[in-house]
């Protein structure tokens, strides 16, 4: 189906999904998705045993000898050299994004400037422990800062930063050269034990680098963090029941003012019994039936 354009450009959401798991995940996501696009959708995936059923598709070649998690991370901040850049305008989004309602089009009316996030809900050295092996038990230190300055000669001088968050962001032929320096520094990260294989850390990095640093984020309704982990510690969260998870009431999906998208990260996808997604469940049983493409 024909995608909308922008000044002559289309408007393509894109996903980058490794593995069977990921791949499951992420046709979930595109279930709600299509539900409220007509735009333009491509999933790039490696390592599946069977392609992501969705009309256009992209198989990735991602280097070997990275596992799963580090091979996501390094799809998605590779993600511009596997779809056509010229007169198209993307947006990315994690496979745990789920759209909520029509109002995610306007998420291309945000684009400007090299490339653009939202915000992050952690600053980063609230982020910091869960970027690093450093074994710190607080809910925050400024071990991340200070091996960014090691290691990539960044020097973020405040620990209350606002973090950007990396789960959707748009970008097009412009942001070519920040998404080189994005994916290189992600490698060199990858590569390091003493990181998570994670992509914020270096995200950060290559925003203080290209100066982009005190750019204002998108809206965060294009980007709604909602953490079914939230308040409970790392030693408490393998096991924990969806019914026992905290359900989050700072947004409602019928509401005149509803988020876009929403962000479940840490797992909340598919955990039946946890508030938020079987509200989420309910929203897409409601529409079923309608047109899909």
């Amino acid at each position: 189906m024909p995608s909308e354009e922008r000044d002559g450009h289309d408007e393509v959401f894109v996903f980058a999904v490794v593995g069977d798991g990921h791949v499951q995940q992420a046709q979930i996501a595109l279930s709600f998705l299509k539900r409220v696009t007509r735009r333009n959708i491509i999933v790039v995936h490696s390592r599946s045993s069977r392609p992501p059923v969705h009309e256009r598709t992209v198989e990735a070649a991602i280097p070997s000898h990275l596992d799963d998690r580090a091979a996501a991370a390094f799809l998605k901040t590779n993600i511009h050299t596997f779809v056509p850049l010229e007169e198209a305008v993307y947006c990315y989004l994690d496979s745990d994004v789920i759209a909520v309602n029509s109002g995610i089009d306007e998420v291309f009316r945000c684009r400007s400037g090299v490339i653009n996030f939202a915000a992050d809900i952690s600053s980063i050295d609230v982020f910091s422990p869960w970027a690093l092996r450093c074994g710190c038990d607080a809910p925050a230190c400024g071990h991340l800062r200070q091996t960014l300055a090691t290691k990539f000669g960044v020097s973020i001088p405040s620990a209350d930063w606002q973090l950007m968050n990396s789960g959707v962001f748009l970008f097009d032929a412009a942001s070519v050269d920040f998404l080189d320096l994005w994916g290189s520094m992600t490698a060199r990260t990858l590569a390091d034990p003493y990181f998570v294989p994670r992509d914020q850390g270096a995200l950060a990095a290559a925003l203080w680098l290209s100066g982009l640093e005190g750019r204002p984020a998108m809206d965060s309704a294009f980007n709604f963090i909602v953490d079914c982990m939230h308040g409970r510690p790392r030693h408490a969260r393998a096991e924990v029941a969806a019914t026992a998870l905290a359900a989050n009431r700072d947004y409602a999906l019928s509401a005149t003012a509803a988020p876009h998208a929403v962000h479940l990260i840490n797992g909340g996808v598919g955990r039946t019994g946890w508030a938020n997604w079987d509200e989420l469940e309910q929203l897409r049983s409601a529409t079923e039936g309608q047109s899909q493409r």
